[in-house]
């Protein structure tokens, strides 16, 4: 572990609100880790490696937040002080056929396994606008799919859609992925139907980075210091995965898991059916089997994950889902 100041020696515009700081840096790092990097009088945030050469590392970064704006507006010649590598990092010594799978800015986090091993890849995003890396992972990846929620490029779908029909088509032996949690929740639970292993990279609010604190806690797992990447084995036992995280006070908060916008999963025989949601009715609950996931279009709404969604008295919901074997059971908020 290195606490060092480093002098950023390029930026990379990868997207609209995206983007890639090098610098020298001749830490040790893994696939999968992260550091700390100090925002001076903002926070000190934690961010994935998506560099890990010998002498140059980089991190790559989506203006969300305070933290993350101000480092964008950061330019070549710039100090940056970081303190790291953290964390476990991808297993890439297990033997046979990988599939990597990056969602959104997540895919920063995978492109050092993927540049390791040249495993084929997905990377998966909103439009093609919020693609990151893919000219750098088609580099190195042997096979290389896009996948885009509103198919703007390459597979029209989200990343677990695409990993089953890739391993329809091939026999995988493990699945790497990092991105958001809803994706490696659904990836996991596919990877768990198919018999294959898999490694997920997982994200929780994180102060100190070393496991002191206790603020990224994930049933009695440390995701810094524990994580954060976990295996199938590992990821069976949290209760706390893909249903509730801790905020930054470390108070326990529950997603709005039941979001028909979380059910994004599979593909199979279209149908058509209607529902309507009447708010704060906690009564009503609908049950139906789901295919490997549905896909849903929301009449007046650009944005499916957006957490007011359900804030208007009623909304008519067309719902082309796929039929398989998942079962959902889908209660109003």
């Amino acid at each position: 572990m290195s606490d060092a100041v480093v002098r950023i020696e390029k930026v990379v515009d990868e997207a609209y609100d995206t983007k890639t700081f090098v610098f020298e840096w001749d830490a040790e790092a893994r696939p999968g880790q992260f550091v700390m990097v100090w925002v001076p009088g903002i926070d000190e945030i934690p961010m994935s490696l998506s560099g890990i050469g010998e002498r140059s590392k980089s991190i790559t970064v989506k203006a969300i937040g305070e933290a993350t704006k101000a480092l964008h507006r950061l330019t070549a010649g710039d100090a940056l002080r970081i303190r790291g590598p953290y964390g476990n990092g991808f297993d890439l010594s297990s033997p046979g056929e990988k599939l990597i799978i990056g969602g959104g800015v997540g895919t920063a986090a995978v492109m050092p396994a993927i540049m390791a091993t040249g495993a084929d890849a997905i990377i998966a995003a909103r439009s093609d606008k919020d693609i990151i890396f893919e000219d750098l992972a088609g580099r190195f990846s042997r096979n290389l799919r896009i996948a885009t929620d509103d198919g703007s490029k390459g597979f029209h779908g989200n990343a677990v859609q695409l990993m089953r029909e890739m391993a329809s088509e091939k026999r995988y032996d493990c699945v790497l992925a990092c991105g958001p949690e809803v994706m490696l929740y659904f990836t996991y639970k596919a990877c768990q139907e198919l018999g294959v292993k898999c490694q997920l990279s997982l994200e929780r609010y994180m102060k100190c980075g070393a496991g002191a604190c206790g603020c990224c806690v994930i049933d009695e797992y440390r995701v810094c210091k524990d994580g954060p990447v976990f295996d199938q084995d590992r990821i069976s036992m949290l209760k706390e995965f893909g249903t509730s995280k801790r905020d930054a006070c470390g108070r326990l908060v529950r997603f709005r898991r039941r979001r028909l916008a979380a059910l994004f999963t599979g593909m199979g025989r279209p149908t058509n059916f209607f529902i309507s949601f009447r708010h704060r009715t906690s009564s009503v609950g609908i049950t139906q089997r789901l295919c490997d996931g549905l896909q849903i279009r929301i009449r007046g709404f650009d944005s499916l994950s957006r957490p007011h969604v359900f804030s208007t008295s009623w909304f008519d919901f067309q719902v082309s889902y796929y039929m398989n074997k998942i079962e959902t059971y889908i209660n109003t908020i």
